[in-house]
């Protein structure tokens, strides 16, 4: 992490010179309002309060707003903000604030609707949120919390085997879907509840404030339609992680149902939407003024104009963030933005006790587990199992035949009596190693059997699905449900930002 902070430390100056203003009284009363009812603790509230403080700095993240969380890498994201931020304000001798920035304005549903989780088996498990009246296409801020997620909560609290946290876990979640209207508050107040103790400070997009203040660049793409796409164009390659059509605008206009339409720049001068509709720049400009809830941002507007509402350091984030934000450096200096230090979120393999067990069995650990493609990994075990075992039973059976057969040629000119008992001999031999290699034959089939039920507890949880753990699994099914809130501690103690991957035993 010391090559980034020393990178964020330098860029520092930069920022100050052209920080925005703090939030007025007003706009910290509207973010504070909004964290006290999401549940944050007094160390999120001072964080907040910080942002309307003359000199604050910020560390940002974000994430869309994933069911449960979503995956484990968002709460790496939120924890890493928070250890840049620490470490940065340590050296900087200022207030620096993490900013967790809940993407709710995502119309991915299918991505953000899905929980994976481990059951009491440790098979790997998904269950997908439905709920009745959801209009495709719309925002997930749109979208309510509905009985069928207690429903499935309340299940699956009969279905895993109870632990000291069981109950403090489930009525978390419960109480949470009882008191949220949509799943953007639904993430806000989980996101509130597991990083209690770190000062992280929660926005979203829908907030008056963020609107007024992000107004001005979405204002500038109107004006000037497509521009920044063909900045991103330019910038991108055939691996590019970002794509822009040309003339593409970026932001979005909303429906009355809150479906996010594409906007283009037309020929004729004017902007269409991809429902049909057809605009002049000046009916968006006038409508962007009287309603900015009307408008969103997409991925190339997002992180400016957050960072031109917030005094944005470095932003941690995924390989696939930063490599598209790599993209939007001349986006940056088109709006007239310095663009942050773009910062590696921290990468980790959690082991439940579990898993840790059944590596232990195996004879492995994660690291291992993780490094063999499934050939190697079996062969290394059936090596542990008893497959050498077979290799030396064959060559004690070779050594003893080789003696038979120069007793049998030493003896070759002996009574017939004697002979005859050299055959014996033989055989007697024989029918012992057949024995023999069928006991261990039948022993190694047994673990065999036994190391397969392990190894699929360990892909389960290590590798579930083929794909990295931290991006199917989420935080609360075995991890917090076996760890409790203490699991947030042992992250911000492990986790190393800009770092080498950390594995995790809990």
């Amino acid at each position: 992490m010391e090559t980034l902070l020393n990178e964020i430390l330098d860029f520092a100056q930069q920022r100050e010179r052209c920080a925005p203003e703090p939030l007025t009284a007003e706009e910290s009363a509207e973010l504070l309002e909004a964290m006290r009812e999401w549940g944050a603790d007094e160390a999120a509230l001072e964080s907040g309060k910080a942002l309307g403080q003359d000199g604050t700095l910020v560390v940002a993240t974000g994430q869309q707003a994933g069911l449960l969380l979503g995956p484990l890498y968002t709460l790496y994201k939120a924890l890493g903000a928070v250890k840049f931020a620490r470490a940065a304000e340590r050296r900087l001798g200022r207030r620096v604030v993490p900013v967790f920035w809940i993407a709710s304005e995502d119309s991915d549903f299918e991505e953000a609707a899905s929980v994976h989780y481990l059951d009491a088996a440790g098979v790997d498990r998904s269950w997908r949120y439905d709920p009745p009246g959801r209009i495709e296409g719309a925002s997930v801020f749109s979208v309510g919390i509905d009985v069928s997620l207690e429903e499935w909560l309340s299940g699956l609290r009969e279905d895993l085997p109870s632990t000291e946290w069981s109950h403090d876990v489930f009525n978390t979640l419960l109480e949470a879907a009882w008191n949220s209207r949509d799943m953007e508050e639904y993430f806000a107040r989980l996101m509130a509840r597991l990083t209690r103790g770190t000062g992280l400070a929660l926005v979203a997009p829908r907030m008056k404030f963020i609107r007024r203040r992000g107004a001005a660049v979405l204002r500038r793409e109107l004006e000037r339609p497509g521009e920044t796409a063909q900045l991103v164009i330019e910038a991108g390659t055939e691996a590019a992680q970002l794509h822009r059509e040309p003339g593409d605008v970026n932001c979005f206009l909303y429906d009355d149902q809150w479906r996010r339409l594409k906007l283009r720049a037309m020929d004729d001068g004017r902007i269409g939407d991809s429902s049909g509709g057809m605009y002049s720049r000046e009916e968006l400009l006038e409508k962007l003024e009287r309603d900015p809830q009307r408008f969103s941002f997409n991925v190339v507007s997002r992180p400016v104009a957050q960072d031109a509402i917030f005094p944005t350091l470095a932003y941690a984030g995924g390989p696939g963030e930063c490599a598209y934000l790599e993209q939007l450096k001349r986006v940056y200096e088109w709006h007239g933005i310095p663009q942050p230090v773009i910062a590696p979120r921290p990468e980790a393999v959690l082991i439940s006790k579990r898993t840790g067990r059944a590596l232990e069995k195996l004879g492995l650990n994660a690291m291992e587990f993780l490094g063999f493609d499934e050939a190697v990994l079996r062969k290394r075990v059936a090596q542990l199992n008893g497959g050498k075992a077979l290799d030396i039973v064959e060559a004690a059976q070779w050594e003893v035949e080789k003696s038979v057969d120069a007793l049998d040629y030493a003896l070759a000119n002996a009574d017939p009596a004697v002979r005859k008992s050299v055959q014996r001999l033989r055989e007697m031999h024989a029918t012992a190693f057949d024995k023999l290699r069928g006991r261990v034959e039948r022993e190694q089939l047994q673990r065999d059997t036994e190391s397969s039920r392990l190894l699929t507890i360990c892909e389960n949880a290590l590798l579930p699905g083929g794909k990295p753990q931290e991006r199917v699994l989420g935080a609360w099914f075995p991890f917090l449900h076996e760890s409790g809130w203490l699991l947030t501690q042992r992250l911000l103690e492990k986790l190393d930002p800009g770092g080498e991957c950390a594995y995790i035993e809990l």
